[in-house]
């Protein structure tokens, strides 16, 4: 009896030990170190401690795989609220969780259709985590892949979906080769299924061919269209960020770097989001007549952030000054950062404002397109209604759409804004 007792308490840490690689193998795919191959064989160590799990062990294993994965990937958010970041790592981990249960419950990996059924089910988990409770899209898999080129121009098709799909497919083809390696160990006997491995070779070079294919063709078109952009950063501690006596030393640091920029002559100058330190059209807002003065002098289109107060609601938005000096468009915010920039099911959660910092913004409902016109006047409501409508922009008009922090993770949103006649995006 302690003999058995002994062996299971091995298996157990044996198990922790392999969810732990797999997390640490997927969480290092990703950005700061970007060792993107990894993602492609991070998840066999996962399968291999579901296999023989009780239902509720394989759910608890996968549940403490994606809590060590998410928060190794989204710690970055415990400068803004560290009761909401251990609640959001919790809630997230629910998907490896039940994505590990599913796998165990109904034996995905003992099938010959599990590189199909399983990178599936992942792509469900996924696509529910990234829409539900208005979506936290995230660190999908796919994204791990940002570097690799030939393999993300299947997203023009698929979106990411089709990515993590792919890297999802070879890793439980990997998985099955080791199984049937260590099966043939035990039994003097090697099996490899032909479906399984024929479906994942050909998923993997039919994605590779259709990349380089795209690579090529790109490579070889010519455009006669180029604009020169200057992004500013002006890097200023969120502490400091919105106290009165600060606004002056805020702007003021601005100007100074994009006075730098000025000299490599740019089309268009980029400031950060809500870098204004003030509220436009609040009644409290001091004298911004330094940075409209400094665009006037320099005739410079300016594109920068602001919070703004309209009819009593708050906005996040994205203005443009032209080189006259004058505030031309607005883009509002339309995807809000929840339980960050609002309260979803505030009769339910009000409560929470009162344990985290969290803003009472209003989300926008316009696809706003802005516009660039060399040497014409930004003002012109009939050239701006053309972009906005949607109607093809030729010579030297160029006009393009603002994604606002985490806007840029929703394709549809860059959709929509492309089709509304944006030649390029800013996030």
């Amino acid at each position: 009896m302690n003999l058995l007792l002994i062996f299971k308490s091995k298996e157990i840490y044996f198990n922790l030990v392999l969810i732990l690689i797999s997390a640490i193998l997927l969480i290092i795919s990703y950005p700061c170190l970007n060792i993107e191959f990894l993602a492609w064989v991070a998840f066999i160590p996962l399968f291999f401690s579901l296999r023989k799990q009780k239902n509720k062990n394989s759910f608890l294993l996968s549940y403490f795989c994606g809590l060590i994965f998410f928060a190794g990937t989204t710690y970055w958010l415990i400068n803004v609220t560290l009761i909401g970041f251990i609640l959001l790592i919790l809630y997230l981990a629910l998907y490896f969780g039940i994505f590990g249960f599913v796998i165990n419950r109904y034996a995905l990996l003992d099938t010959r259709w599990s590189v199909v059924s399983i990178p599936s089910l992942w792509v469900l988990f996924e696509y529910t985590r990234s829409h539900i409770f208005t979506g936290f899209g995230w660190v999908l898999l796919g994204y791990s892949q940002y570097l690799n080129l030939p393999v993300i121009q299947l997203a023009d098709i698929t979106g990411v979906w089709g990515i993590s799909f792919l890297v999802m497919v070879i890793n439980v083809f990997i998985y099955s080769v080791f199984n049937s390696i260590l099966f043939a160990i035990k039994r003097k006997r090697y099996t490899l299924d032909i479906v399984s491995c024929s479906i994942s070779i050909f998923l993997l070079f039919l994605c590779l061919g259709y990349g380089f294919h795209r690579i090529i063709r790109i490579s070889n078109l010519k455009s006669n269209k180029s604009i020169k952009i200057s992004v500013i950063q002006g890097n200023i501690p969120q502490e400091i960020k919105w106290r009165k006596e600060a606004r002056r030393g805020i702007l003021d640091e601005y100007l100074r770097l994009s006075q730098s920029a000025i000299e490599e002559k740019p089309d268009l100058i980029i400031w950060p989001e809500a870098a204004l330190p003030v509220i436009l059209d609040s009644e409290d807002i001091f004298s911004i007549d330094k940075l409209e003065e400094f665009i006037f002098n320099n005739k410079i289109y300016v594109l920068t952030g602001a919070i703004r107060l309209n009819n009593g609601n708050y906005y996040n938005s994205a203005i443009l000054i032209s080189k006259s000096g004058r505030i031309v468009r607005y883009y509002n915010k339309i995807h809000l950062v929840p339980f960050g920039e609002y309260i979803p099911f505030k009769n339910i959660l009000g409560f929470l404002d009162t344990v985290v910092p969290i803003g009472n913004f209003t989300a926008g409902d316009e696809y706003t397109t802005f516009l660039l016109d060399e040497g014409c006047s930004l003002s012109e409501r009939s050239e701006l209604d053309t972009i906005a409508s949607g109607q093809d922009v030729l010579g030297t008009k160029t006009a393009f759409a603002v994604l606002i922090c985490f806007e840029d993770i929703f394709p549809e949103l860059s959709r929509n804004f492309i089709n509304k006649g944006a030649d390029f995006l800013i996030n």
